[in-house]
């Protein structure tokens, strides 16, 4: 099965106590239902229309789905000039056109590319997810129903609820909140980020183990023969 392209875009913010990220619990009945995961989703046709999205590079349809799906799931608006009035409810092309009527564009260049996961073979439904990541002023979310409730908080502190089974998280997830732990505000991450350096696929793969099942990444003994 040829997996799904996707985005998903980490919002970060210099709260009271550090650096903190934008999280979303999505309802049963959702995709991913339970887990608590960062704003995404699929790409659309709309995101490969440069003339709508007014996003050039040769990225640009993740960076259109990242921003654009943030704004849908959750009423963050990353656009350049910002808007004085969101079109929050608008999805799609819909979406797109409200923010250009509107005399703005979403901020692509302002995003940070950390990595890009694929979901293993094994798995029924298969997504090759970009993930990025962008610094907001303020933390006002307006989220859509399939959210069960959002939260801003520190990366360790989500490690320590999954930890505790309190936070169910998914291995991508768990990978970018390691990424993010070691810094204590937003600027110190993002200046740690090189966007020249080339991001390598990650595609984890599935072994059996006598408690059920395990995950080896690229890197890990066994990895190639697996």
């Amino acid at each position: 099965m040829t997996p799904i392209p996707a985005a998903t875009l980490l919002l970060l913010r210099d709260g009271s106590r550090g650096l903190e990220v934008l999280m979303g619990r999505r309802r049963d009945s959702a995709t991913f239902g339970g887990f608590w995961a960062f704003p995404g989703g699929v790409l659309e046709d709309v995101d490969y229309d440069s003339n709508l999205t007014g996003l050039t590079s040769t990225d640009a349809p993740w960076r259109s789905a990242a921003l654009r799906e943030t704004a849908e799931e959750v009423g963050v608006f990353v656009t350049d000039p910002e808007l004085a009035d969101p079109p929050v409810g608008l999805k799609g092309g819909e979406l797109l056109r409200a923010v250009a009527g509107a005399g703005s564009r979403f901020a692509g260049e302002r995003l940070v590319y950390m990595a890009n996961w694929i979901t293993p073979v094994q798995a029924p439904r298969r997504f090759d997810t970009r993930f990025f990541a962008v610094a907001i002023d303020g933390g006002h979310v307006d989220p859509v129903a399939e959210l069960a409730e959002v939260a801003w908080i520190e990366p360790a502190e989500a490690l320590a609820r999954k930890e505790s089974a309190a936070m169910p998280l998914m291995l991508p997830t768990i990978a970018q909140l390691r990424l993010l732990e070691p810094y204590s505000d937003t600027d110190g991450f993002l200046g740690s980020v090189d966007q020249a350096r080339p991001v390598s696929p990650i595609e984890p793969r599935v072994i059996a183990t006598e408690e059920g099942f395990s995950f080896l990444l690229p890197g890990d003994e066994g990895y190639d023969s697996a």
